[in-house]
């Protein structure tokens, strides 16, 4: 932006997904694998803006940490610092998640609490199987896109190609503790 041309900001072989600016413009916020890890993992990065050394990380752990795979996906980050983020966690060798649910916590401290699982029937009837484009209105409301997931075959060689589908714009009242929160 700004007449520069664009350039690399990070330099992950596995990949790195779904970026986001923090609030304040501090820096950048992506999914990515930590290579010093097996299990497919995707953990919560945040890097400064011009690129380098990752300042901040965020994991997922999962109920059966040893076996199974937990991936960060979309994440977003209110001006006050809480975080909400979409974990999916199964089997690695799976080529789907067991388990898809949103987790809220603050951005400097690693506890994360699960306020909801998908899939979920909102009380308007309509199926969301993740979300997406998670973003902030204030601190109470939790914005995001609704989707639903499926799985294109493809060749019996290659894993089933995942394509998620925008169904509807939702935005949530956080002001619940998240213990008490519906999950």
């Amino acid at each position: 932006v700004g007449g520069a041309p664009p350039r690399q900001l990070t330099f992950n072989p596995e990949g790195d997904w779904f970026p986001s600016w923090l609030p304040d413009g501090s820096g950048i916020g992506y999914s990515y694998h930590p290579l010093e890890n097996a299990e497919k993992d995707r953990c919560l990065a945040f890097i400064p803006p011009d690129g380098g050394r990752i300042f901040r990380q965020l994991c997922q752990k999962g109920l059966a940490e040893a076996d199974s795979s937990n991936a960060v996906s979309t994440h977003g980050v209110s001006p006050g610092g809480r975080v909400a983020l979409v974990s999916e966690s199964g089997n690695p060798r799976d080529p789907f998640p067991d388990f898809r649910s949103l987790y809220l916590g603050r951005y400097g401290s690693d506890a994360l609490h699960r306020v909801m699982g998908f899939p979920y029937i909102t009380p308007s009837g309509r199926l969301h199987f993740s979300a997406s484009h998670l973003t902030w209105s204030g601190e109470s409301t939790l914005v995001y896109l609704a989707t639903i997931i499926n799985y294109k075959p493809s060749a019996p060689e290659i894993p089933p190609d995942t394509v998620a589908t925008g169904v509807e714009l939702r935005a949530d009242d956080r002001r619940r503790p998240a213990a008490t929160a519906r999950g």
